[in-house]
């Protein structure tokens, strides 16, 4: 489980053929409304999902930084979904909320403003050849008054809960 914490995440390892993945989230004025989906593949919501934390359970503190290493399979593709229950994102208007990945110590996105979710796409590769971030990344942000999908809350949550999870 994530812990609070104040200061950024120390490196780790991983075992060969994986990549270390660092989930750091600093929650707004209503951390209970925050959750969030680590899948492994390309498309939603298929794959199995690696890592979630749900809403009302984890996050419990206010304006609290929660860090999350796990270790993921190296050249595999991956989604990082992250949902805000009451459809204000955790930044800017109710507490200055954010949160970003980073891939072997390498930050790969950050971010905070999005209305209900914000969605990441990334390849999980070991090293880059330049601070930039790596190829591959793709960020979606839900539009104002859209989905980046078909899919309702409830239709979605019952789609991951069929999911096979690590």
């Amino acid at each position: 489980t994530p812990s609070a914490s104040p200061s950024p995440s120390p490196s780790f390892s991983c075992p060969d053929g994986q990549v270390g993945f660092v989930l750091t989230l600093t929650t707004d004025n209503y951390p209970e409304e925050t959750r969030w989906v680590l899948k492994q593949g390309d498309k939603w919501p298929t794959g199995m999902v690696i890592a979630s934390v749900d809403y009302l359970t984890t996050y419990t503190k206010p304006q609290a930084t929660y860090i999350e290493n796990l270790c993921i399979e190296e050249n595999k593709t991956f989604m990082f979904r992250i949902f805000d229950k009451v459809r204000d994102g955790i930044c800017c208007n109710y507490g200055k909320g954010e949160y970003s990945l980073a891939l072997n110590d390498q930050e790969i996105h950050r971010g905070g403003e999005f209305n209900r979710k914000e969605q990441t796409k990334f390849e999980a590769i070991s090293s880059y050849s330049n601070t930039n971030a790596p190829p591959g990344i793709k960020v979606v942000t839900e539009p104002k008054g859209g989905n980046l999908d078909s899919t309702n809350e409830d239709e979605e949550e019952e789609l991951l809960s069929k999911l096979p999870h690590n």
